[in-house]
């Protein structure tokens, strides 16, 4: 484009001084046709000047607005803004969400507890896992219901298992849980004699009914649980020398929120 200008400018100032031999000084003609040249030459000069200013150096007019430096279209991330904020990506999908993993207990589990009124010969005890399976076995006695085929008094007993899930921390020293499975391993009311025992099956005393469970650690502090909790609760195993009671449990606790039952570590 630039060299055809040229070619015509060339042109015009070869005609311009052909005419200036043939018109005599003091003509009109070679002022006109210079100017012409001179105007034709600027007028150029300055439309690729403002052609320049136009267009950025290595771009074209189609990607300057719409496409960042040094990157064509095809090569701007999918899923990104002209912020550089979006979704977050893998290449060719979405990034699924994290899910986290449900709290486990502490690492000093597995831990046996006990659920007994320290008196008479009954009691419930469970081994808790840390994953929040257990293994429990309830047994109480009654040596004064004998028979001719019983002579040595009647067991009533449950051995069963199960499992808390939702397990949960609440805050630096109680979790919550869900009681979730628990299966005796014979029907209620089935009945056997052995070794002189009426043995009568059960159910697991203290965890017969409700679901939902909450574990205190031993920092707990006495005056925040409630009083049922408290109702089962062996102190006398914790006093000090002068018989002053803790202003903690000192121990592991389990409360069966519905029943108002408690289980602890002896």
């Amino acid at each position: 484009m630039k060299l055809s200008k040229c070619l015509i400018v060339a042109g015009v100032l070869l005609l311009t001084a052909c005419q200036s031999e043939q018109t005599p000084s003091g003509s009109s003609g070679v002022s006109a046709e210079t100017t012409v040249a001179e105007s034709f030459t600027q007028e150029d000069i300055r439309e690729d000047v403002d052609s320049d200013e136009r267009t950025a150096p290595g771009r074209t007019e189609e990607n300057e607005e719409d496409t960042a430096p040094g990157k064509t279209e095809e090569e701007v991330p999918s899923g990104t803004g002209a912020s550089g904020e979006g979704t977050v990506n893998t290449g060719s999908y979405e990034k699924e969400p994290v899910i986290l993993n449900e709290a486990k207990l502490p690492d000093v589990f597995p831990l046996e507890f006990v659920f007994s009124s320290g008196a008479g010969a009954w009691r419930t005890v469970i081994v808790l896992n840390q994953d929040g399976s257990f293994n429990g076995a309830y047994l109480d006695s009654d040596m004064g219901d004998r028979g001719d085929d019983y002579p040595k008094g009647t067991h009533y007993i449950c051995d069963f298992s199960g499992q808390f899930d939702n397990i949960s921390q609440i805050d630096s020293h109680t979790y919550s849980m869900t009681l979730s499975k628990i299966t005796a391993e014979k029907e209620k009311g089935e009945e056997w004699i052995e070794d002189g025992i009426l043995n009568k099956y059960s159910e697991p005393y203290g965890m017969e009914d409700g679901t939902e469970y909450l574990l205190y650690t031993p920092d707990t502090k006495i005056v925040e649980v409630p009083k049922e909790f408290l109702n089962w609760y062996p102190g006398w195993n914790f006093v000090d020398e002068d018989g002053n009671q803790p202003d903690t449990l000192s121990c592991y606790g389990i409360y069966n929120i519905k029943m108002g039952y408690g289980f602890f570590v002896y």
